[in-house]
């Protein structure tokens, strides 16, 4: 079956935190909740079938399903995205995540590229994970700022001045990243797990970049 172009309004939840886990949940029935249409206000949009789309771990490529909603009064459509996944990516997002992790902790492209999946899951190149980093580079900063001010909003307390004294060299935008990602994490309410900082942040706001 050939994958469907993502062409409707799009909103991510964290609906498992593995893909095992959301197909076990949702591999043969749509989540049983209620949606909003975004376009026009409707409190209750009616559920719209589903598609397939590959999703690539670490280890192996798997197919799962993505469901979608449609506005009976608008005609808007909506697709909910499980967060391990980004609109138009593959790779699930731990593992893009992990790229960027292992960079900013010193690791090099090719260390990063041989040992962050296995040929079975369509391994990385070189360039693929440049590729990655580039894309990443250019939205760290936006989300850094973003995340530090509301951890201070949040969170006074923080101890965010005394980590950036270990940021520091060209790989300092990541671990800025990283290090304020993990304390707003730690600092998000219990029932809100997600497997990974892309997956948090992707979740968040929807006219920030996606990771």
């Amino acid at each position: 079956m050939q994958e469907v172009s993502l062409t409707a309004m799009i909103i991510i939840l964290p609906l498992g935190p593995t893909v095992k886990a959301y197909l076990r949940r949702y591999g043969d029935r749509s989540p049983d909740f209620h949606i909003a249409c975004p376009a026009c206000g409707n409190p209750a949009m009616h559920k719209h079938g589903r598609y397939w789309r590959s999703a690539v771990t670490s280890r192996r490529v798997l197919r799962v399903p993505v469901y979608r909603w449609r506005c009976k009064d608008c005609r808007a459509a909506v697709t909910v995205l499980p967060d391990f996944l980004a609109p138009y990516k593959q790779f699930v997002s731990v593992v893009r995540e992990g790229v960027m992790r292992r960079y900013a902790c010193g690791w090099t492209i090719s260390e990063i590229a041989s040992r962050a999946c296995t040929d079975a899951a369509s391994g990385l190149s070189e360039r693929t994970v440049t590729r990655w980093l580039a894309k990443a580079r250019a939205k760290a900063a936006r989300w850094s700022e973003f995340l530090s001010n509301w951890l201070l909003l949040a969170s006074p307390n923080a101890a965010l001045f005394a980590q950036s004294t270990r940021w520091n060299g060209p790989r300092a935008l990541f671990q800025a990243f990283c290090a304020l990602g993990d304390l707003c994490r730690a600092a998000a309410p219990s029932g809100q797990a997600h497997p990974g900082l892309y997956a948090y942040c992707n979740g968040l706001l929807a006219d920030l970049p996606r990771l």
